[in-house]
């Protein structure tokens, strides 16, 4: 289980079972997220110098790992806990190695990369390393989630005692407690304790309003490894730190964490200073006498300023530090999780300062003992290790992705540098010491003139070439003179419906051709277009209708009913006599273009107008940002009422490019809408961000592979992920543009943007991924009352020919947001806090008001108060935004009541008047709701409270809950039940392709979009997925019907699937992931692509051929499901009698062919019910009832069906052979196989199921049962086959090397 939601540490689990610490949950949790992965190893070595007598300290060693409770776990899972049991083991490797020092480095580097395996073990491994005749290393790897730092240092204590006892003859010291269970019982104590609320209230209080976190390179995953440079510092550099501390009455730690906060903040990017601060976390706990992981990491926040000294900084940190002390057990996953921080969605602190404590050297006797740190397990980011001491040092670690070894090196003398001069000055400004940071240049910047003049679009389009593409949708292309010629016949049409200059013309139309055309001709015609959502909510629809007020609403004649009679209405569906309108109407460059809507706070929507100019200077300057020209195929993916469609369409037809209008076919699931954009050769895309987080995470956990045609992606609508950024510079080719890009609608579509990824890409530290830098022809400052300095947050100001005209009848706020500078520039305030970096690139850092963006839509929270005012018996009400452990945003409305809170009759109320995204997603009721001492609603209260606990489901299937938790994650919401409807529980579209992305990396497979509207309860859903369908492997693309498949390519011999009695190998494809350096072969039915065998010895000699042809010499390996066991036991036979060696025959739930003795022999719907289990489709309905031969043809139509484009002579070609092996099986008269049998049981069974004993006359060895917890038509599904491949990747190679 890999779960978002908290578990309770140390609740309570069956049997000898043990739960797991809050502390080991955290680690237990990042292993999973790479299962593999040798990240969480640590490792000390102990330099030994002197006459050592190894079996005395073999003996010693034995002894303090025997009694180290922490060191035999191993750790399990059943989806919906974690529970650890103690496996104790006496014969445990402990190696000896003579080599000279730089041999045992390399050693013990090379032994960190152990795959760790968290069930099976072991969690340490020792050694001891002679380097000379008489010195030595001890070294010890331990996982992390068995011990920490201090508990290293306790176990290296114990050791040495046993050593010198022995050494010495005399009695060993009496052992110290080493049992888990007082620290998991204290550990669930606290998590149930009123100390633990105390300590949360605490830290929420604390870091509720931090900022991201500065840093000193781009945020990267963690990693598989670390790059390290470690380095001495003298022991008067410590007593010189003793000394300023003494002097500031604060302790020498104060002074180390100051003087590297002060290095960090002069060198790390924009943001807010908050280190990582490793603490111990046994101070009054069990934990302090027993080794084991329980140390945490607390967020120090720091404010250093240029005028400050070092003194003063330290007696600031020393300040803060005491106030954090009472508060160190509260887990920073946990704060994080509070936060909204899980997921990788944003950072709680930035580089990791560790301070040791003065070192104690154990005493191993006679020896002398000097501890060398070799692995601290892995980095996030940087962490920096100061150890004063006998041997005193400096260590910087770095996330290897993130920092090169040239960077690490340099940090490194800087830091040491800096500490001198520091400590040399400590009473001086830190600017006199450090440098004066370069935050006195003012925050402006420019994005220069327009390359081009500004040109309008309708005039653009008379110039291109006649007979190229300029629009698709679907099966409908026009080119530039059938664009222009309907644009022509549709602006005569509204010509003579009285649209002229500023006409305001509501486009009331679902994406289309159509409504391209319909939208170019009022321009055409002189008017401005406003679009609206047909599907939208009514009453908005209504709202903005009468607030505008249009001369004419363009729409079809089945939307007429939501429209006022009194209104003008066009309907485009119905015939028209008029003349043509063959040139656009001459208008002033101030003409209205559109009006686009957006939230408002006052309760109503506000309206704002661009006109021509400005459409033209934003198509210049993006036009050249963007390098579009006449090659670019350009999706238009955008709703039509979202000004992101403005940037799609304009640029795309102003430039002579290609515009093609997506469907939503393309958004059933992302391995689809990659497919459609390469078929459409897509050259650039332009995403919302929400959607492209999607498809960045399935880019790089499915390693999918992007279209070669693309080569700009644009993204914008909210903030970026810079997990997801990171993700996609890993994955993506390196010729693809990435653009994020932002912009108010009062700037007409996007006014900044930053090169994310491809050539050129920028660098960049810290969380807040950049903006950018302005289009041409846009400025910007940024300002408080007056311009800030660079580095330094302000409200963004926006100046330039982009600007709107207003606000549509709002003049007062439009003489608020569009003001005059001092310098005579109109210019737009934002409310967006921003900061702009040394390096040019602005960056985002959330809003002055409480206006939000989720999924594009900007939201002020207080139009949905007014309409939640509206509901009777609502007294009070406040909307809030709460951060998801994903990253994602949702709304939460808080409400007082006069009776119960009934959450799904508001929710309903609301969607009719608001905009789906604006519809909160989760309800509370409140007896009052809190006020600060101002009187007003305390809205950073309300953020801080977290939603129930999410309850049981009772009854509720494991595929149900994974359903729901994952509903959980994308909606917001925490009581679920199995009849909850995804979209009463106010899902969106956008959300929905979350869910399905989500569900499919759960599933491992592709779950379609369209499930969730076929299948809209969690209980529909969960038995939609409930059966799998296979699809044919990428290795085998062409060849997916071919009589030898190729699964997986691979080294060494193979392992040859013989398919079960549908005829098809795709159901081994999940086999891959377990034996991923194993050839793999499929043997599926000749009929599928060929001739088919007249009789089953034609068949078996055919089969034989397939496998020697592909691996002419033994050792042979083959495995088959259902009749594809009998085939393959057969070959096994055949393949002995020609004298080669058979190393593995397994079966999955196969029987002979005896058990069809007497019975009726297959038909065709035998057959397709086989065929289905390839579809993973179901052969009954609802309730359960067998399907009709046509219903059993139409599943493999279904979208997501992986043979819907198949033609019907193709399905019929695949039944018959189908049927064909059913019929061909019935004759096998099995051989005698001199071998062994792996066999596979299906332990769900009925009483009339065979008995897998019935191969015991054809097997003259050993039939080994393996029971695996399904059906026998469910053995393909994730689960049993992971089962499977697991057991196989054993046999096949017991040491798990590659």
């Amino acid at each position: 289980m890999v779960g978002t939601a908290r578990r309770a540490p140390g609740e309570q689990v069956s049997g000898t079972r043990l739960a797991l610490t809050s502390a080991q949950y955290g680690i237990w949790l990042g292993q999973q997220l790479d299962a593999a992965s040798p990240a969480y190893w640590t490792a000390e070595a102990v330099e030994l110098s002197g006459p050592l007598d190894a079996a005395l300290f073999e003996a010693a060693l034995r002894q303090a790992v025997r009694e180290c409770d922490a060191l035999h776990m191993r750790f399990a899972s059943d989806g919906n806990a974690v529970w650890q049991t103690p496996a104790p083991s006496e014969d445990w490797p402990f190696a000896r190695h003579a080599m000279d020092d730089a041999e045992a480095r390399r050693w013990m580097q090379d032994d960190l990369q152990q795959p760790a395996d968290l069930a099976r073990g072991p969690l340490f491994a020792s050694a001891l390393l002679q380097t000379g005749p008489d010195k030595a290393l001890w070294y010890l790897r331990a996982h992390h989630i068995a011990l920490d730092g201090f508990a290293y240092a306790m176990l290296a204590q114990r050791v040495a005692a046993l050593y010198s006892a022995r050494c010495a003859g005399t009695e060993a010291p009496p052992a110290r407690p080493g049992k888990l269970d007082p620290v998991v019982a204290e550990d669930a104590a606290y998590v149930a304790s009123p100390a633990y609320v105390r300590d949360r209230d605490f830290w929420m209080a604390r870091m509720m309003d931090a900022r991201a976190p500065a840093m000193l390179a781009p945020p990267a995953t963690v990693a598989r490894g670390v790059r390290r440079v470690r380095g001495a510092i003298a022991a008067s550099t410590i007593e010189r730190c003793q000394s300023i501390a003494s002097a500031a009455g604060v302790d020498w730690a104060a002074v180390l964490i100051a003087a590297t906060g002060a290095w960090l903040r002069r060198h790390a990017s924009a943001g807010e200073l908050t280190l990582g601060l490793p603490v111990m976390g046994r101070l009054g706990s069990v934990a302090l006498t027993i080794p084991c992981m329980a140390m945490n990491i607390v967020p120090l926040r720091l404010a250093p300023a240029p005028a400050q000294s070092l003194a003063e900084l330290a007696r600031a940190v020393a300040a803060e530090m005491k106030a954090l002390r009472p508060h160190q057990r509260y887990r920073y996953e946990h704060l994080k999780h509070d936060l909204g921080m899980s997921g990788g969605a944003r950072r709680l602190f930035g580089a990791v300062v560790n301070l040791m404590p003065f070192d104690r050297p154990p005493v191993f006797g006679p020896l002398h003992a000097v501890s060398h740190p070799v692995s601290a397990g892995p980095v996030e980011d940087l962490s920096i290790t100061i150890a004063p001491g006998t041997h005193s040092r400096i260590d910087i670690e770095a996330n290897p992705d993130a920092y090169d070894d040239a960077t690490v090196r340099a940090l490194h003398a800087s830091l040491l540098q800096a500490l001198t001069d520091l400590l040399a000055q400590p009473d001086a400004p830190l600017s006199n010491v450090l440098g004066q940071a370069p935050h006195a240049t003012p925050a402006l910047a420019s994005g220069g003139p327009l390359p081009t003049a500004p040109d309008s679009v309708l005039a653009s389009l008379l110039r291109h070439d006649a007979q190229k593409t300029a629009l698709i949708h679907g099966d409908t292309e026009l080119t530039y003179l059938e664009l222009v010629t309907a644009v022509q016949t549709m602006a005569g049409r509204l010509r003579d419906a009285g649209v002229t200059e500023e006409s305001r013309v509501v486009l009331l139309l679902p994406r289309s051709a159509d409504t391209i055309v319909a939208m170019l001709a009022i321009m055409w015609a002189g008017g401005g277009y406003v679009p609206l959502d047909p599907d939208g909510p009514a009453l908005r629809v209504a709202a903005v209708l009468e607030d505008v007020k249009p001369t004419l609403v363009v729409s079809l004649r089945k939307y007429a009913p939501l429209l006022p009679a009194a209104l003008p209405l066009l309907c485009i569906d119905e015939a028209a006599p008029g003349e043509p309108m063959i040139a656009p109407l001459a208008v002033a460059d101030s003409a209205l273009a559109y009006i686009i809507y957006t939230s408002g706070s006052t309760g109503r929507p506000n309206g704002v107008m661009i006109e021509r100019a400005a459409l033209a200077h934003f198509g210049a300057g993006a036009t050249a940002r963007y390098q579009v020209t006449a090659n670019d195929r350009v999706l238009q993916f955008a709703p039509l009422h979202f000004d992101a469609s403005v940037e799609e369409i304009f640029l795309t037809l102003g430039a002579g490019a290609t515009l093609i209008l997506r469907d939503d076919a393309m958004l059933e699931s992302l391995e689809r809408f990659i497919d459609a954009c390469t078929r459409l050769r897509i050259s650039v895309l332009d995403l919302p961000t929400a959607f492209w987080h999607e498809l960045a995470f399935h880019v790089g956990q499915h390693n999918a592979k992007l279209p070669d045609c693309l080569r700009l992606v644009i993204i914008g609508g909210e903030a970026a992920l810079a997990e997801r950024v990171a993700r996609w510079r890993t994955a993506a080719p390196s010729h693809l543009v990435l653009l994020n890009t932002y912009g108010p609608t009062e700037a007409t579509v996007i006014c900044t943007t930053a090169r994310l990824a491809g050539p050129e890409a920028i660098d960049w530290n810290g969380d807040a991924v950049p903006i950018g830098r302005p289009l041409p022809g846009v400025d910007i400052a940024v300002c408080t009352e007056h311009p800030v300095g660079i580095g330094e947050e302000g409200e963004l100001c926006l100046i330039g020919g982009g600007l709107a005209r207003g606000y549509f009848d709002r003049a007062a706020l439009t003489a608020q947001r569009f003001v005059t500078l001092p310098d005579g520039r109109r210019a737009y305030r934002t409310g967006d806090r921003v900061v702009l970096g040394e390096d040019g690139e602005l960056r985002y850092l959330g809003r002055l008001d409480d206006e939000v963006k989720i999924s594009g839509h900007r939201i002020d929270p207080t139009e949905i108060e007014a309409a939640l005012l509206q509901y009777p018996g609502v007294r009070e009400a406040a909307v809030v935004c709460q951060s998801q452990p994903d990253g994602g945003k949702h709304l939460r409305a808080f409400v007082a009541t006069a009776g119960k809170l009934n959450a799904p009759a508001l929710r309903a109320f609301l969607a009719e008047r608001l905009p789906a995204a604006a519809v909160p997603a989760n309800y509370a009721s409140l007896a009052r709701l809190p006020r600060n001492a101002n009187g007003k609603i305390d809205r950073s209260a309300l953020r801080a409270k977290e939603p129930d606990a999410a309850p049981t489901a009772a009854g509720a299937t494991p595929l149900e809950q994974s359903v729901m938790s994952i509903w959980r994650e994308v909606l917001g919401v925490e009581a679920l039940t199995p009849s909850d409807d995804f979209f009463a529980l106010g899902g969106k579209s956008l959300q929905a392709i979350q869910v399905a992305n989500r569900l499919g990396a759960a599933l491992k497979r592709e779950v379609a979009v369209s499930a969730l509207f076929r299948h809209r309860t969690v209980a529909a859903l969960a038995h939609s997925l409930g059966t799998v369908g296979h699809a044919p492997p990428a290795a085998a693309a062409g060849g997916e019907f071919a009589p030898l498949l190729t699964i997986q390519r691979g080294s060494g011999p193979a392992l040859f699937c013989v398919h079960p009695a549908e005829g098809l190998s795709w159901c081994y494809l999940g086999l891959a992931a377990y034996l991923p350096h194993t050839p793999i072969y499929g043997l599926q039915a000749r009929g599928m692509s060929g001739t088919p065998p007249a009789d089953i010895d034609m068949q078996v000699d055919d089969y034989l051929g397939l496998v020697r042809g592909a691996q002419p010499q033994g050792p042979y390996r083959l495995i088959g499901w259902s009749s594809g066991g009998g085939l393959a036991h057969a070959l096994a036979a055949r393949l002995q009698a020609l004298g080669e060696t058979v190393s593995l025959l397994a079966m999955m739930d196969s029987y002979p062919s005896d058990i069809w003795e007497g019975k009726p022999e297959a038909e065709e719907r035998d057959a397709l019910i086989a065929m289905l289990d390839v579809i993973g489709a179901p052969s009954v309905d609802a309730d359960g009832q067998p399907l009709a031969r046509d219903a059993l043809l139409a599943q493999f139509r279904q979208p997501g069906s992986s043979l819907a484009m198949a033609d019907d002579a193709h399905i019929e070609r695949i039944t018959t052979t189908a049927l064909l092996s059913m019929r061909l099986y019935r004759q096998l008269r099995h051989p005698r196989y001199e071998g062994d049998v792996l066999f596979f049981h299906a332990s769900r069974r009925g009483p009339d199921a065979p008995d897998w004993k019935g191969w015991t006359p054809y097997v003259n060895g050993q039939l080994e049962r393996i029971d695996v917890d399904c059906t026998h038509s469910s053995m393909s599904q994730p689960a049993p086959l992971g089962h499977i491949g697991r057991v196989l990747a054993q046999r096949i190679d017991p040491e798990g090397r590659p």
